[in-house]
């Protein structure tokens, strides 16, 4: 992610700044934060709220917008992408492109937007932290994100 942008720095936008320490860049004029967006691959709304969240997620969804996903990608955030934009694509491209077989390959995943990729690789390893519907696709559990579960995990699940 190159640059983000914002109509309001707020409580979210500043967990997301401690997360990635990339500043956004704030827009006020709606035609000017879409103009700003010439490569836009992702809309991100981040909520504190769960009932704020399951109601915007169940609006949007409610549109019957068949070009877009829309998913949670963790406990604060709900993504809307392109239906192209698929971490299963990159997984299922570097397979042929190597000659992997399933059982050769693992992903880690923690958001609904992971899913897709996690049924795709051989040994799919979902964070601790993740939605319990997303620990149903899990071939193990590894730490969280902030507990370097990813390092973690292939140390425990892949190379030992």
């Amino acid at each position: 992610m190159n640059h983000w942008y914002c109509d309001t720095i707020d409580e979210g936008i500043r967990y997301e700044y401690d997360l990635t320490h990339q500043a956004p860049t704030q827009v006020h004029d709606e035609d000017c934060f879409l103009s700003a967006c010439d490569n836009l691959f992702k809309i991100m709304m981040i909520s504190f709220e769960e009932e704020e969240m399951q109601d915007l997620q169940a609006y949007l969804n409610s549109l019957g917008l068949t070009s877009v996903t829309i998913l949670r990608s963790g406990r604060f955030y709900l993504e809307i992408t392109s239906k192209e934009a698929r971490k299963s694509s990159g997984i299922d491209y570097i397979s042929r492109k190597e000659n992997l077989k399933k059982e050769e390959t693992a992903a880690f995943g923690d958001g609904h937007n992971d899913i897709p990729m996690l049924e795709m690789v051989g040994f799919p390893i979902v964070m601790v932290n993740a939605f319990k519907d997303v620990k149903a696709h899990a071939f193990k559990i590894t730490k969280s994100n902030d507990e370097d579960g990813v390092g973690y995990g292939i140390h425990r699940y892949l190379v030992s």
